[in-house]
C-alpha cells in the first residue's frame, strides 16, 4: 500500500487542466494529496471532488493572477495545439502559446512560485510543426529567461 505523502497544504496549479494531459495530471497530483486548482476555458468534465475548478481566459491577467496566487507550483498545459488550426490562425497561436505563457510566468514571478512547469512539444527543432513549432520555440525562450532573470526553477516537458 502506497503512503500518502503531506501535501494537503502544498496547492498545484494545473493551466489547461481540462485537457487530456492536464486532467490526468491534475489526477496524479490529487492522488498524491496535493490540494489542486484547475483553470481553463471549459469547465472539466473529469474534476474530482477534491479539486478546485476556475472557468476562464488565460488572456485575463487579473484572473490569471487570482488564480496563481499561494500556489507553489504551476503546470501550463494551455495551447493552441493543433497544429492545422495553428498554421491557418497564427495571430490566435501567438495569443494564447506565447502571451498566454509569459503571462502565466509573470504571474509565477509576482507570487514567487517555486517551480513552473510547460508543456512544449517535440517540433521545437524540427522543420515541421509550422506556427505551433514557432510559438513553442518562443514560449520555451521565454520560460528560460524568466529562470535567468527572476530566477524562477522551471521544467520543460517535450510532447510528441
Amino acid at each position: 500500500m502506497t503512503q500518502m505523502k503531506n501535501n494537503t497544504n502544498r496547492l498545484v496549479t494545473v493551466i489547461g487542466g481540462s485537457g487530456f494531459i492536464g486532467s490526468h495530471v491534475a489526477d496524479q497530483l490529487s492522488q498524491e494529496g496535493y490540494q489542486v486548482r484547475i483553470f481553463d476555458l471549459k469547465d472539466s468534465p473529469w474534476k474530482k471532488t477534491d479539486q478546485e475548478m476556475i472557468v476562464g481566459d488565460l488572456l485575463d491577467r487579473d484572473l490569471l493572477n487570482k488564480v496563481i496566487a499561494g500556489s507553489e507550483v504551476v503546470y501550463n498545459f494551455a495551447a493552441l495545439a493543433d497544429i492545422d488550426q495553428a498554421r491557418t490562425k497564427p495571430i490566435e497561436t501567438v495569443k494564447i502559446n506565447i502571451l498566454g505563457n509569459v503571462q502565466v510566468l509573470e504571474a509565477c514571478r509576482v507570487h514567487a512560485v517555486k517551480r513552473f512547469i510547460c508543456a512544449s512539444t517535440v517540433y521545437v527543432y524540427s522543420r515541421e510543426g509550422s506556427f505551433y513549432r514557432c510559438s513553442k520555440q518562443a514560449a520555451e525562450n521565454y520560460v528560460e529567461e524568466y529562470q535567468r532573470i527572476y530566477d524562477l526553477d522551471y521544467t520543460i516537458l517535450r510532447y510528441g
